[in-house]
């Protein structure tokens, strides 16, 4: 892509590179050909003092500089990671996209090309977008407790191998896992509730899901002010199957086979000891319960989508009340 010569002039970012990224692993010389995209738009880059520094002690000498804007190269869990260091400060989260999944790029409208991110990071528009917090760790989009947590594991095996065969893979072992992980009780608690379940997955979203055709698991809005839970309802195989078509064809929000919570903070309570979750990818051990909140723009991101008002319902949606309504 052709740019204006020194678009970034005047700007100053901090950079921070994931070595162990999908793109980082893909690519010889990751990290020289970051440098170079960062000289061509123009931007003063300002690098750790130890390239070979751990990515947690990057982001701790990012965080310590007189620098606003702090870059971060990688995928998810990376993003995760310098958001926990940035929340509630004046630094700007810049985010390039060198990931397998690379979520909140998509949803902040960024470019996936590496190149065209790092032009927007001295040109494109600051806002606040909001994360969520359980038990003192922040997550930027989902936190995923039951199955899919089981998922990250199995990923390692394909990190830097970003080929169709090796996703097909990963999906399928995402369906033997929600065929044959036993169903969990837990209870939700709100203000004024208390609901016992028993589920396969559970979700919690920063903002709720957008529906339509093509929309698959991309949030409506990025500060929206809301938490929003989904469980997967003890359902037989065929009916998981079902609930992916629905998901793909962009009307599954209010499926049968789901509860939904829409809330601003939820604690969740289980008998296991140490519960398994997925935050943006990466797992973690817990001890229940689970507090979960929502921290209204708490972080600062460079990004080119605009926002949109969020809902907040405070109940469990009886999806089959509602379907018999619709008709």
């Amino acid at each position: 892509m052709a740019r204006a010569p020194n678009q970034g002039v005047g700007v100053r970012c901090f950079v921070v590179i994931n070595p162990r990224s999908g793109a980082a692993l893909d690519q010889a010389d990751f990290s020289t050909r970051v440098r170079r995209s960062f000289d061509a738009a123009g931007i003063e880059a300002v690098w750790p003092d130890d390239a070979d520094a751990g990515l947690n002690a990057q982001i701790d000498q990012a965080r310590a500089s007189g620098i606003e804007r702090i870059a971060v190269v990688g995928g998810d869990g990376t993003v995760m990671a310098a958001a926990q260091a940035l929340l509630d400060t004046d630094k700007v989260l810049v985010v390039v996209p060198a990931g397998t999944m690379n979520v909140l790029a998509h949803e902040l409208g960024l470019p996936l090309d590496m190149d065209e991110a790092i032009a927007l990071a001295g040109t494109g528009e600051v806002r606040a977008i909001d994360v969520g917090e359980v038990n003192g760790r922040i997550f930027v989009g989902n936190s995923v407790l039951g199955a899919p947590s089981r998922l990250a594991r199995r990923r390692e095996r394909f990190r830097g191998r970003s080929t169709g065969r090796s996703y097909a893979r990963l999906v399928r072992a995402g369906l033997r896992a929600l065929w044959q992980y036993p169903a969990m009780g837990v209870t939700i608690h709100t203000d004024d509730q208390r609901k016992p379940i028993r589920t396969r997955a559970l979700a919690v979203v920063v903002n709720d899901y957008a529906e339509g055709f093509g929309k698959v698991l991309t949030r409506s809005c990025l500060d929206g002010g809301e938490l929003v839970l989904y469980a997967l309802k003890p359902v037989t195989p065929w009916r998981i199957l079902g609930l992916m078509l629905a998901v793909l064809l962009g009307r599954w929000r209010h499926d049968r086979r789901l509860d939904r919570l829409a809330v601003q903070s939820v604690t969740i309570t289980a008998r296991r000891k140490r519960v398994r979750l997925m935050n943006d990818g990466e797992t973690l051990l817990v001890t229940p319960p689970l507090n979960y909140r929502i921290r209204p723009k708490a972080l600062r991101v460079v990004g080119v989508a605009s926002s949109a008002e969020g809902t907040l319902s405070h109940h469990f949606e009886d999806s089959s009340v509602q379907a018999a309504t619709a008709r």
